[in-house]
């Protein structure tokens, strides 16, 4: 920019041309630095108080906090405070939080957690707005640090494990969707029909659960990425959300609907959410191909691999939300790893179920008879999942 016809107050001092002007805005640079909301706050020195804030991009929360909250202690105490900001989304900056757990002695379990010097760690909206100003102001005094006074944490707490097991819930009710639990069955057909050894079955059996869930989870880690890309997108992150529960509202009415219609006619044409009819037959040749007589485990890891892939078109149905619902949940989002890794395991918990079977020598029919028994209850509790993740996308929002 050309700045020869340009002249710079500052303090009712003026300061011309280009060099002039440029050396006084690197001095107000060193000088200040600026907060939410266009706020210009002095620099505090490198022994101010320092406050770190773990959030993520994205989160509306963790906004309201940094701007709501943190922004008006630094204003207040400029030259003692200093804010120290990481992504948890991002590996190394993460290891700060787990840093900060281990200094504190507790675990973090809010979308958004601040440490005021070392150790006295904050967590949660609630927890933070209650009490980081009585934090700061305690530690700038030297007054003696009580605890957090947020009545819900204990709740918190609790309900971290509650929604936790819920996620893990869901995975095994899609690990059970017809559209996944098909395939289990007639892996259990192929492989009881070849003639294999009981030590070929399971070997091939177990090349085929890791690698079905080793690709499960690089599918989920795929939709988590971009889940949290379409999070940074503040006009879009609603859409999303929002179409996604309504999508989900209308696979539970036909989740009912199938359950009416199968308990009616018993007829597994009448259900409509299922794979359609060419995935199913390209699933058929490739177990086929790769699983039946002198299959090797190569074989089998592949066709896990390919068997998924296709499925994931059908069992994202419930897959999909679920991640969506831990990107938005405030006690899970910064877990959504390890909540990741849990649904994967317990999808493949029936697929383990039917190798371990078919192992033991446990005929396939049996399994199939016991399957279209189960259909309606596979069907009800697919249906309670689909609501349940609606209503809490629709209670959580954008």
């Amino acid at each position: 920019t050309e700045l020869a016809d340009v002249e710079l107050f500052v303090d009712g001092a003026p300061s011309a041309g280009r060099g002039a002007i440029l050396r006084k805005l690197d001095e107000l640079a060193a000088r200040h630095r600026v907060a939410p909301e266009g706020s210009v706050v002095p620099a505090a020195p490198p022994e101010a108080l320092p406050i770190r804030l773990f959030a993520s991009a994205g989160c509306g929360e963790c906004r309201r906090i940094r701007q709501g909250v943190i922004a008006p202690l630094l204003a207040r105490w400029p030259d003692q405070l200093r804010l120290e900001e990481f992504d948890v989304r991002k590996q190394s900056e993460y290891a700060e939080l787990l840093a900060a757990e281990r200094r504190a002695g507790r675990m973090a379990t809010g979308a958004v957690t601040v440490e005021v010097g070392e150790g006295h760690l904050l967590s949660g909206a609630g927890e933070i707005e209650a009490d980081l100003e009585r934090l700061t102001r305690d530690l700038l005094e030297g007054r003696e640090v009580r605890g957090p006074t947020d009545p819900e944490e204990a709740v918190r707490q609790r309900f971290l494990g509650f929604a936790f097991g819920s996620i893990v819930l869901a995975g095994l009710v899609d690990g059970l969707n017809p559209c996944a639990f098909v395939t289990a069955v007639l892996l259990l057909s192929m492989l009881q029909a070849s003639g294999a050894s009981r030590r070929q079955v399971f070997r091939v059996g177990a090349a085929f659960v890791l690698a079905t869930w080793f690709t499960y989870l690089a599918i989920g880690a795929g939709l988590q990425a971009l889940i949290d890309r379409l999070q940074t997108v503040d006009w879009l992150a609603p859409i999303v959300v929002r179409g996604t529960a309504v999508a989900a509202l209308l696979l539970a009415a036909l989740s009912a609907r199938d359950l009416v219609r199968y308990a009616r006619t018993g007829r597994a044409r009448d259900v409509a959410v299922q794979l359609p009819g060419p995935a199913k037959r390209a699933i058929h040749r490739i177990l086929r191909g790769r699983t039946g007589a002198g299959a090797k485990i190569a074989g089998a890891a592949t066709a896990a691999v390919l068997v998924t892939l296709i499925e994931a078109g059908c069992t994202g149905q419930v897959y999909f939300p679920t991640l969506l619902l831990v990107a938005r949940h405030p006690d899970l989002r910064t877990r959504a790893w390890g909540c990741l890794v849990a649904y994967c395991a317990a999808f493949v918990v029936p697929l383990v179920a039917v190798w371990l079977l078919a192992w033991k020598g446990v005929a396939s029919e049996r399994l199939q008879a016991w399957s279209r028994r189960n259909v309606i209850l596979a069907k009800g509790a697919m249906a309670a999942v689909f609501l349940a993740l609606a209503a809490g996308l629709l209670v959580l929002g954008p």
